[in-house]
């Protein structure tokens, strides 16, 4: 050839370029139905509605915010569910002995002090509530704060004014101090009641499951 030496014609042969492996390209897998995706990845808040629906009444709680105004919304009660029958039976005796202001107010600090299941706090407005005795350092020991004299430790004015002996009741009436603010958690803690743990007999009048 014009332009090329004779040597360089006879030089070695260099190997060939060994051919690039290509891997076929993936099937696509068959897409799931919009039905078949339903069933097997609800959205969560389906769950959050199905697992509320199926939740035991004794393993239902609710929290409330006690004296927001006051508190500012940093401390709450943790509600559980109460004896319905239980408290009808008690209205049948105060209806009985003649229901008074007194009387009903008496009646609505007794069963605020049944449903409490815990005292909550919260340490900031951005924070989540906790049970008063994990607060580091509290000293108000192990079990839950509830209506009790530690109630005092948690809200130190309170304390001041114990004697010491004081029923659950009598330190509900204690903290809320106003028997309109009182009847008001009442009345909203009662509603939450009345959904989470029905009574057995539908058929009570209203004047036997609420002193009016």
């Amino acid at each position: 050839m014009d332009g090329l030496d004779k040597d360089e014609l006879s030089g070695p042969i260099p190997p060939p370029v060994p051919a690039m492996e290509v891997e076929p390209p993936e099937e696509p897998q068959d897409a799931a139905s919009p039905a078949e995706s339903h069933l097997s990845e609800p959205p969560s808040i389906f769950e959050t509605l199905g697992a509320a629906y199926a939740q035991k009444t004794e393993d239902r709680r609710e929290v409330f915010p006690i004296l927001p105004g006051r508190f500012g919304g940093n401390l709450a009660m943790r509600a559980k569910p109460v004896d319905p029958d239980a408290r009808k039976k008690k209205v049948r005796r105060l209806g009985k002995r003649g229901i008074t202001n007194a009387s009903e107010l008496q009646y609505a600090a007794e069963v605020i002090a049944e449903a409490c299941d815990a005292i909550l706090v919260r340490m900031g407005d951005s924070e989540d509530y906790i049970e008063a005795q994990t607060v580091p350092d509290s000293g108000l020991g192990l079990d839950p704060v509830r209506f009790d004299a530690r109630l005092g430790q948690v809200v130190p004015p309170l304390g001041k004014i114990l004697t010491g002996g004081e029923s659950e009741a009598t330190m509900v009436r204690l903290l809320f101090n106003n028997p309109e603010a009182l009847d008001s958690f009442y009345i909203e803690l009662d509603q939450w009641l009345r959904e989470a743990s029905p009574s057995s007999d539908d058929d009570e009048d209203e004047a036997t499951e609420r002193p009016t």
